[in-house]
């Protein structure tokens, strides 16, 4: 998913298919050895939690890997500087901000409930929310040090008003892709084969449509989404019902099948909390 930024010639089309150029190319200078060095480095380092190149030579960039270096070998650190680095790299891109001052409560709540959520990892005992929390508050702490802002305490701010909210979110898109992909939590899951029997389910499909929908009604096991970007509403059965709540907003694809009344979750992607509703109807899905 990428943040969708419209071409300042005002054609109302997204920069990256309108006047922005194809290519992007980052040069770093190098004078000295040690220089070079000091960049394969900050590669390597960089790379134990999938840090892109151009992250290395932003004004974050650094900093994360700092951050890193105080618990070298910390899963739940590197996921999170993972996540963090796609936010910037992939979702803002261009439009990332130019220092961490400039990193407004925007910015943080975006992060949060509209971009991690997309990002949240699949586990049966369903705590990776709570994990990235306790490493969001660690992160924010040791900037608010670095840096001298006070980011810490609006984090804590936003956790309290939407833990549950995301938590929720977990348990819903884990239960989402159990019910499609049933072995997906054990060691010998086929991949593959999953796969396969999901695009053959697919192809039976008269209709399908994926986007980002809204919870918007819910009548004992039928229930109402619609689509954000048509306002269409579409019947859906099978969906864990008992643990969704109105106005939550789910991604992925759902299918048809000729003479069906109701349709069928076909393929999740995410879960998100309903303060991310006005952040994703500027994003672009790939």
């Amino acid at each position: 998913m990428k943040k969708l930024v419209l071409c300042k010639c005002a054609s109302g089309k997204d920069v990256d298919s309108c006047c922005s150029q194809n290519t992007r190319v980052w040069l770093q200078p190098v004078k000295r050895p040690d220089e070079h060095e000091e960049l394969l480095k900050k590669v390597k380092i960089s790379s134990e939690f999938n840090l892109r190149y151009r992250g290395l030579f932003e004004f974050y960039g650094t900093d994360l890997i700092t951050y890193k270096l105080g618990n070298p070998t910390c899963k739940s650190r590197n996921q999170f500087l993972e996540v963090l680095g796609l936010y910037f790299t992939v979702y803002l891109e261009d439009e990332c901000p130019e220092s961490w001052e400039a990193c407004q409560a925007s910015f943080w709540e975006e992060f949060l409930f509209t971009f991690y959520p997309n990002h949240i990892e699949l586990s049966p005992n369903e705590t990776e929310v709570g994990a990235i929390f306790i490493e969001l508050k660690k992160f924010t702490y040791w900037l608010d040090k670095r840096t001298g802002s006070s980011t810490y305490r609006l984090i804590e701010n936003f956790i309290q008003e939407s833990a549950s909210e995301l938590k929720q979110c977990e348990k819903l898109i884990n239960r989402l892709f159990n019910s499609v992909f049933s072995r997906i939590h054990h060691n010998d899951w086929d991949y593959n084969t999953d796969i396969q029997q999901n695009n053959q389910q697919l192809e039976e499909c008269k209709e399908t449509k994926r986007t980002i929908f809204e919870v918007t009604q819910m009548n004992g096991k039928i229930v109402e989404l619609t689509a954000l970007d048509s306002h269409v509403a579409y019947l859906v059965k099978d969906l864990p019902y008992e643990i969704m709540a109105p106005n939550t907003l789910l991604s992925g694809l759902i299918g048809r099948k000729n003479g069906d009344r109701f349709w069928v979750f076909n393929f999740p992607e995410s879960a998100y909390p309903k303060r991310a509703k006005k952040f994703l109807e500027n994003i672009i899905f790939w």
